[in-house]
């Protein structure tokens, strides 16, 4: 087998062989077999191939919530090499398609009677037909040897090309018109000199360079585009959901938006997460851990938070849950509100006293004062004081007893029975009932009430600075006088006169008097008559005490009644 170069010919070679292949100049065809093979297609299945993989590495993550959404820059490499290989197979496939297509002849192989030309590029392949046998199958013509040909359709030719192969080979002059490579013996003057020339575009030539550097450039750019919809679409699906694992996520390879995420649209997911634990502290913990970011809504979710905070300590109703409140809740910012709902709790205060039944009307004043002077002044403690006033009647009871018969000495006189030491017991256990009276209408927290020191006999009124209940009262003389046998004594009657005011400074006041008349009982004095040997005075210090009680029972109940009624 020869090989000739088509192009390094001389023209009237080249025109004598297209006239040949043409079947317009001898020699003539005996078979052929038009056509060239293929050679186009691996460039495109290379260009598919690249293409193929360049459209699963782009999709592969695209938009992804997980946050491989964007491809790290390794995967620059691979863009690059499979659309350099894409270009590549792409101009690797037009330009053998192309070198087919300009051939100044028509490609195939051609059965002549010396040789056979595989004329299927600018190449050509001779081969001498004496070392090929001829066959047909059907109507197929085969030729086997030093190289294979079929030749679909053409059994016809198989007598003209064994006949062909029989004839002896002659000289030069005999065999030159015989092979149409030879160069013609006589060319003809007049056709053109200038041979066919191989003409190779640029970019064929260099189509492994243009495919490296536009598929490489290109690779690149789909890299790029990619990553940045990719991003895109990862950001729209991380800010529909909007949540901080969906912000997370698009952070690990998010780049077009992550200080819009970082700055604002994360910081507020993880605040909407503390806001719902609908905890102060939550809020101060974000504040503490997110310094400086988006400052105007994390101070709206902070004061809002301390207002369903104090709105929770309002709800208990009590100053000291407010208090808990206010120290632990520091610049809390909500002044006004913390003092409505102090407010709200003496308000309710007064409301229950209000409640109460069979309390004097004209006492309202008084106890509003109290409810007001304790909530300026963070709390008050109303102080019941007695004073003891002089009596002017009682000496005379004392006188009188001695011009009777049953005049007993000492024991007989009255004043010893209502001085300061027989009255200081009685004082207390209305103290004692007054505050037990306050501390059931008010809390500590609103009112505290104590029983202050007694005032001496004799002693002007006290100067009023803080809540003070003051009874003020003297005993005296009613003219009568009771005797008894036995045991032998005698016993006077008194009447206790008393004056209570309810002072609240700076002024305002509650009165009420009471006189209780208070006579020996007879059917005490009777009894003492059935006991034997009673010590002496001891008949008078029970009938005296009976009616110390019974007038400390009276203005208890007319205090109590007044300030404080019934639930």
């Amino acid at each position: 087998m020869a090989t000739v170069d088509f192009h390094a010919q001389s023209r009237a070679a080249q025109d004598r062989l297209r006239g040949a292949l043409a079947g317009t100049d001898p020699p003539t065809p005996l078979a052929k077999r038009l056509g060239a093979p293929a050679r186009h297609v691996p460039g495109f299945l290379a260009c598919l191939a690249g293409l193929a993989g360049l459209a699963a590495i782009a999709v592969a993550g695209f938009g992804a919530a997980t946050g491989e959404a964007v491809q790290p820059k390794p995967f620059t490499a691979g863009y690059v090499a499979l659309g350099a290989l894409a270009v590549f197979g792409l101009l690797d496939a037009i330009a053998r398609k192309r070198a087919v297509r300009v051939l100044p002849y028509a490609p195939g192989v051609y059965v002549f009677s010396r040789v056979v030309v595989d004329a299927r590029s600018d190449v050509l392949d001779v081969v001498p037909l004496a070392e090929l046998e001829p066959s047909a199958s059907g109507r197929d013509l085969q030729l086997r040897g030093s190289a294979s040909f079929d030749f679909p359709g053409e059994a016809g030719a198989l007598p003209a090309i064994q006949a062909a192969k029989a004839e002896p080979v002659g000289d030069d002059k005999h065999e030159n018109p015989l092979n149409p490579l030879a160069e013609p013996l006589m060319p003809s003057p007049l056709a053109p000199t200038d041979p066919f020339e191989r003409h190779v575009p640029l970019w064929a030539r260099l189509r492994l360079v243009v495919a490296v550097l536009v598929g490489g450039a290109a690779g690149f750019g789909l890299y790029t585009a990619r990553n940045q919809a990719s991003d895109d679409r990862a950001f729209d699906a991380a800010k529909q959901a909007d949540t901080v694992d969906g912000w997370n996520a698009y952070l690990r390879s998010g780049l077009r938006h992550a200080d819009e995420v970082k700055q604002s649209l994360l910081p507020r997911a993880e605040l909407r997460v503390a806001v719902k634990k609908a905890s102060v502290d939550a809020i101060l913990d974000y504040q503490k851990s997110h310094p400086g970011m988006i400052e105007a809504e994390v101070k709206t979710a902070l004061t809002e938070a301390l207002a369903r905070e104090l709105a929770a300590a309002a709800k208990e109703g009590t100053l000291a849950a407010l208090d808990a409140f206010d120290g632990k809740r520091k610049g809390h910012g909500l002044d006004a509100d913390l003092q409505k709902a102090r407010d709200a709790v003496y308000v309710a205060a007064l409301g229950k006293w209000k409640a109460r039944k069979g309390t004097a009307p004209e006492a309202v004043t008084a106890m509003a004062a109290l409810v007001g002077f304790s909530q300026k002044n963070k709390g008050a403690t109303v102080e019941i004081r007695f004073r003891r006033l002089p009596s002017a009647t009682l000496g005379n009871a004392d006188k009188f007893v001695t011009k009777m018969p049953k005049f007993n000495g000492e024991t007989s006189y009255t004043s010893r029975y209502f001085d300061a030491t027989h009255m200081a017991a009685h004082e207390e256990a209305l103290g004692k009932t007054v505050v037990a009276s306050l501390s059931e209408v008010f809390s500590k927290e609103i009112l505290t009430a104590k029983v202050g020191a007694p005032i001496a006999e004799g002693d002007p009124p006290p100067k009023v600075t803080v809540p003070t209940l003051l009874v003020e009262y003297h005993t005296e003389w009613n003219t009568t006088a009771y005797s008894s046998d036995k045991p032998r004594g005698i016993l006077c009657g008194v009447v206790v006169k008393w004056a209570v005011t309810f002072h609240v400074p700076p002024s305002t006041s509650w009165t009420t008097a009471l006189e209780f008349t208070g006579t020996p009982s007879m059917k005490q004095i009777l009894g003492w008559a059935n006991k034997p040997y009673p010590k002496p005075g001891e008949m008078e210090e029970d009938i005296y005490s009976a009616i110390r009680k019974a007038a400390f029972e009276g203005i208890e109940g007319k205090i109590v009644g007044a300030l404080f009624g019934t639930p």
